[in-house]
């Protein structure tokens, strides 16, 4: 359901709407709108703000959002390293096979994620010139 929430503001014309435009859009309930924008905006792909005049919130894409999606995924594959690093230790270290093998996907995760650093920042001084 967030895919298709995504999906349907990276399709409105402001790139922004309200629970309800979701909602009828969708043809879903509010409650299911509320679970998946939540989730978004935990992930930071989603930005909540506010409709003036109403208490309605309004759920907008960022601004430069293809780089936060890529600073998202960036910060998960860190996560992931570390997550990765503490069951490299759990089965006794990088000697055993299986310890080999977590570790190697261990450094797959951070070169990636460097790797991914560095296109955004490839992609930053693209975009000002």
């Amino acid at each position: 359901m967030s895919a298709r929430v995504y999906a349907a503001l990276l399709t409105s014309p402001q790139g922004a709407l309200t629970a309800a435009e979701i909602g009828e859009r969708l043809l879903v309930s509010p409650a299911t709108v509320s679970k998946a924008v939540q989730y978004l905006v935990q992930v930071e792909l989603v930005h909540r703000g506010s409709v003036p005049g109403t208490r309605r919130d309004r759920y907008e894409l960022g601004k430069d959002l293809w780089a936060e999606m890529f600073g998202f995924r960036n910060r998960w594959l860190r996560s992931f390293a570390d997550t990765t690093d503490e069951c490299v230790e759990a089965v006794g270290g990088e000697g055993g096979d299986a310890g080999a093998r977590l570790a190697k996907l261990r450094d797959f995760s951070l070169f990636a994620a460097s790797e991914m650093a560095s296109m955004q920042e490839r992609w930053k001084q693209a975009q000002s010139e």
